[in-house]
């Protein structure tokens, strides 16, 4: 699976946990939370909102 390189040691411990993550759900799932996560940042939230949307996309779904 292809990650953007990190920004940071915060970004790098991110793709670590959800790579774990994906290994225990379900491929849909895992993509919805990247997604989630990856738009947030791109709309200039921080790592811990960004996160919050990640897990708040598989929650909804």
């Amino acid at each position: 699976m292809n990650l953007p390189e990190p920004l940071d040691q915060e970004e790098t411990i991110f793709q670590e946990r959800i790579l774990e993550l994906a290994t225990a759900v379900t491929p849909q799932i895992y993509q919805r939370a990247k997604i989630a996560y990856e738009d947030a940042r791109m709309n200039g939230l921080c790592h811990a909102g960004a996160w919050e949307c990640a897990v708040a996309a598989v929650q909804i779904g």
